[in-house]
């Protein structure tokens, strides 16, 4: 029978780390275009997607008085949002939630600016008990079959089997993909 879309986990089995898994996917993904019966195949999967990385110094912030629970609010309140409140106006209901402003939270030299109350009432630099530097990496990890892994998704051409498309993507990966370090499986409707 016919079935059009098609997803299948490239997992990391031999330690290549994100950027490596990434490789991977996309020698698949390049080996998988060169046939038409595979339709558009991608992945969503990015290894180098820009991030702040928050090394706290708890012996630091114990020296200063500062909580640790009063770091990690500051950074989720100015970095990720926090649900407020809510109230009632023009006959609809209005949901208030902080945020700092996106030229406040972009850069480790503004996210060091931060302010955190410590247990004196004083307020101190986020960046006098944290060491905040630009970083990389994937947003999110998957893990399939307990292994890091990143899912190609495509939709067979018309007139191609789900059989047929599966054993020419069978076939592709053990050509494009490193065997001793990366593996293949089936999700979804094409497990």
């Amino acid at each position: 029978g016919q079935a059009g879309g098609y997803k299948l986990m490239v997992e990391d089995r031999g330690d290549l780390g994100p950027e490596g898994l990434e490789e991977q996917a996309q020698a698949l993904i390049a080996a998988m275009r060169k046939d038409p019966r595979l339709g558009s195949p991608f992945t969503v999967y990015r290894a180098d997607i820009p991030q702040l990385y928050v090394d706290v110094d708890r012996t630091r912030c114990k020296q200063m008085g500062v909580a640790l629970a009063d770091v990690f609010d500051t950074l989720n309140v100015n970095l990720g949002g926090l649900y407020v409140n809510q109230f009632n106006r023009f006959g609809r209901v209005w949901q208030v939630n902080v945020q700092a402003d996106a030229p406040f939270r972009m850069t480790p030299d503004t996210v060091r600016e931060l302010q955190v109350r410590n247990d004196r009432g004083a307020m101190v630099r986020l960046g006098s008990v944290a060491r905040v530097e630009d970083s990389a990496g994937p947003v999110v990890v998957q893990r399939y079959n307990m292994y890091a892994a990143a899912p190609i998704t495509g939709n067979l051409t018309p007139g191609t089997s789900t059989g047929d498309g599966m054993a020419a993507i069978d076939a592709l990966s053990r050509t494009a993909l490193n065997p001793k370090r990366t593996g293949t499986e089936w999700t979804e409707l094409f497990y």
